[in-house]
């Protein structure tokens, strides 16, 4: 199906051009940030529009921080004291096992 109310262009580099040809003769549109280039999902073909809202620059995503010597020792230490707490119920048992094990046997 071809849009008839709009102007049709046959690849995205010429909508491109279009748009950036539009922008340099209608400096005073303050429409012209959103003005873009979009791919017509009833004809499939481009055409030229405007945004509802003005773009949103994409931010870079912050650095991963890497841990410091301070913070690795830390979590060692707490990894210690968690793999403690937990044995310490099989050893507080353990000799009540043994103990079970010479009464009954």
């Amino acid at each position: 199906m071809q849009c008839k109310q709009k102007i049709v262009f046959h690849t995205a580099a010429i909508a491109e051009a279009a748009r950036q040809g539009y922008a340099a003769t209608h400096k005073t549109d303050k429409r012209n940030p959103r003005l873009m280039a979009y791919p017509c999902p009833h004809c499939g073909l481009f055409h030229l529009g405007h945004l509802r809202r003005k773009p949103v620059a994409v931010q870079a995503a912050p650095p991963v921080k890497q841990p410091t010597a301070r913070e690795l020792r830390r979590a060692e230490k707490h990894a210690a004291k968690k793999a403690e707490r937990k044995s310490a119920p099989a050893l507080q048992y353990a000799d009540w096992a043994e103990t079970l094990r010479h009464v009954a046997g």
